[in-house]
Formats: structure tokens, sequence, C-alpha cells
């Protein structure tokens, strides 16, 4: 089964969402990270924008092995050193496109439908935005 989610990519119909993922070292726990969020039950468009910061223990394998599977919804941030975890954080959500950021770190995983459940209410002008979805435009520090 192909499960590039290209279909998934930016919609005018539903709000495309980047997920952030910054890595260092979680070669035991990346693999499902990653394929926690490619598994999203959500009918919105997403990217996964994985920032690897030079990791030591084979990481830097795995996210590159599931960027070439997916390149579609992947991109990979990466340098040849060590820039340390905020130039990485910030250099992810520099590279998103999307209207919202969520964020899953590289030595976390998600439940299927966390996308869809967090993203139910942003269409809302009432709703509150949750612990995961952020405005990208309206003010992330």
């Amino acid at each position: 089964a192909n499960n590039d989610h290209s279909a998934n990519m930016p919609s005018r119909h539903s709000p495309t969402v980047s997920v952030v993922m910054v890595t260092y070292n979680h070669a035991p726990y990346i693999e499902d990270a990653i394929t926690s969020v490619l598994a999203q039950d959500f009918s919105g468009s997403f990217e996964l924008i994985i920032g690897d910061d030079c990791s030591a223990d084979g990481t830097t394998d795995i996210v590159r092995l599931f960027h070439e599977l997916h390149p579609m919804t992947i991109k990979l941030m990466s340098s040849e050193n060590n820039v340390g975890a905020h130039t990485n954080f910030r250099r992810c959500v520099e590279a998103c496109t999307g209207e919202y950021i969520a964020f899953c770190e590289g030595d976390d995983f998600w439940s299927d439908e966390i996308l869809a459940d967090e993203a139910e209410g942003l269409g809302d002008e009432s709703a509150h935005f949750s612990r995961h979805l952020h405005d990208a435009w309206g003010g992330l520090a």
C-alpha cells in the first residue's frame, strides 16, 4: 500500500497543518513518532517537518529513509554539524507552510486521530486553540 500522503498536501477546503518534529539521538523512538503522524485519520492537509540535529545514534538514517519514502509529505531539515535545540526548532518552524502548526517531538507519538480531534474547532471563531495546534502566523515567539 502506498502510504504517501501527497493527497494530504494543501487544499483550499481544509486547514493546512505543519507538524514540526525536532529530534536529536531519538533512534529508539523516531520511527514510532514519524509513523504516528503519517497514520493520522485527518481529512485536512498536512506536512511533516523533521529537524534532525546531527544525531549520532542512527536517527539520521531512519529519518532519511522516511523522507525518501514520503517526499511529498516530509521535509527534512538537517545539517552536517550540531546546531543546538533552539536553532533546530527555529529552522523547522520557519520551514512550515501550513496555516497551523502542531508539535510532536521525536521521542513522542500520537494517537491516530489527534490531528482530527485538535482541528475540529479550528473553523469556529469562538474556539480556543488547543495545546497541540497553534496559529502559525498569529504570535509564535
